[in-house]
């Protein structure tokens, strides 16, 4: 497993701190077929005002290919200090991905600092015996720049990521690539409610089928239908 941490500059160009740890599947191998990884990239060379961190990520797949070779899967994960007009710290979260155990491959969400915090239970309280990263001590993380709280915040969750077990709670899924509050996510943590992480573009495309399929000839019968009506 790889993870090459990128810090960003204030105009968002990367400043390359790789790290790696463990037995990293190569990282110019090809990816998944039917999968690109340059939708991924685009989040290194994406040029905002925001400073923060951005880490490439490659999460063990565990499926073999039709040739027997394991799958391939790439994730880029960035964070960065948003500022959102009240007083609460909050970041921005951006997963683009290649992996199959992601509903969307690409996402982005906004939590508060205190909201990490509230994951963090929310996993260790399904997880009591999995050794979970851990996030900095909670007093102290306030006295930091924005900047050093967004490399902390990404390396824990890259952290999570590449965690098997974790790799499937629905809790960690909800907050990464959905904008639901951390108090529903609990809910659905707690079983009161089942929310799933929805990708919207297709359902906005799914509303109007026929017209995709007929063209103009559906759109003019629909016409002359409400106008009988």
């Amino acid at each position: 497993m790889i993870i090459t941490r990128s810090r960003l500059d204030s105009a968002g160009r990367s400043m390359n701190q790789g790290s790696s740890t463990g037995s990293a599947m190569e990282s110019e191998s090809e990816d998944s077929p039917g999968t690109s990884f340059n939708s991924s990239l685009d989040l290194l060379e994406e040029q905002e005002d925001l400073a923060g961190a951005c880490h490439q990520i490659n999460i063990p797949d565990g499926r073999l290919s039709a040739e027997g070779d394991l799958h391939l899967s790439r994730t880029v994960l960035r964070v960065e200090p948003v500022d959102t007009g009240d007083s609460n710290a909050s970041f921005s979260i951006k997963l683009s991905t290649s992996h199959y155990a992601f509903s969307l491959k690409r996402s982005s969400s906004i939590r508060t600092l205190s909201s990490f915090y509230t994951l963090a239970s929310i996993l260790k309280s399904q997880h009591s015996d999995a050794a979970l990263p851990s996030l900095p001590v909670r007093p102290l993380v306030y006295l930091q720049s924005s900047r050093s709280r967004a490399e902390q915040l990404a390396t824990w969750l890259s952290g999570l990521l590449v965690n098997r077990l974790l790799l499937s709670n629905r809790a960690l899924h909800l907050f990464l690539q959905t904008h639901l509050s951390i108090e529903r996510i609990k809910e659905n943590a707690d079983g009161t409610r089942d929310d799933q992480v929805v990708d919207f573009t297709k359902s906005d495309r799914s509303k109007d089928g026929f017209h995709s399929l007929f063209g103009s000839s559906y759109k003019g019968s629909r016409n002359m239908l409400e106008d009988q009506q």
